[in-house]
């Protein structure tokens, strides 16, 4: 089993810890550190569940998408390691998002704001994903090439579907990571000094 992931998540919980150790040492209304680690681990928690609601729906499309595209071994685990690779998947898209948001955040004291922006990638990438899978089964734009010998006709294009359904979720998530840090630096603009 590849520990990589696991790896750079207990590495990724260390640092927080001992940034938020180190936070303590200033004043309380200077603490900015806790408020910003828990914003990010928990968009990550919450991109997480929303990666394995994703991976378990289109799992139920084409298992071979995971088992022949992502190289998980088909077994009683199989649906384990599915909404594994989906927590992973989210987890790390939306810690992307999380990041972006605070960088874009003029106010930097306080990330609770940022919270009602969080709708706007999760709606994009669900939209992007409807529409590129229900685009790619009615028209099989995009073919198999290297493995669809393993596959039937009706297995390839619900392996493609499910294929483009993830492209339109990653897409539609950077296009609404940019809308969403475009109306986090309108609506949570400080405000100007009268000069």
């Amino acid at each position: 089993m590849n520990l990589a992931w696991e790896s750079r998540f207990a590495a990724l919980l260390i640092f927080v810890t001992v940034m938020i150790l180190f936070d303590f040492k200033n004043p309380p209304e200077k603490r900015r550190r806790f408020k910003a680690y828990s914003f990010l681990l928990t968009i990550g928690a919450i991109g997480a569940v929303f990666g394995m609601l994703i991976d378990s729906i289109t799992s139920r499309i084409s298992l071979e998408y995971f088992i022949s595209g992502k190289g998980l071994t088909d077994g009683p685990q199989l649906k384990r390691d599915i909404l594994l690779l989906g927590a992973k998947a989210g987890f790390s898209g939306a810690l992307m998002v999380a990041c972006a948001f605070i960088i874009a955040n003029p106010e930097k004291t306080v990330t609770w704001p940022l919270f009602q922006f969080i709708i706007v990638p999760l709606c994009f990438s669900v939209a992007f994903a409807i529409v590129l899978g229900i685009f790619q089964y009615a028209t099989k734009a995009v073919t198999l090439e290297g493995i669809e010998f393993l596959l039937s006709e009706p297995q390839q294009r619900l392996f493609t579907t499910v294929w483009m359904t993830h492209i339109g979720l990653y897409l539609g998530g950077f296009i609404g990571l940019l809308l969403g840090c475009f109306q986090i630096r309108e609506k949570l603009k400080l405000p100007q000094p009268l000069s």
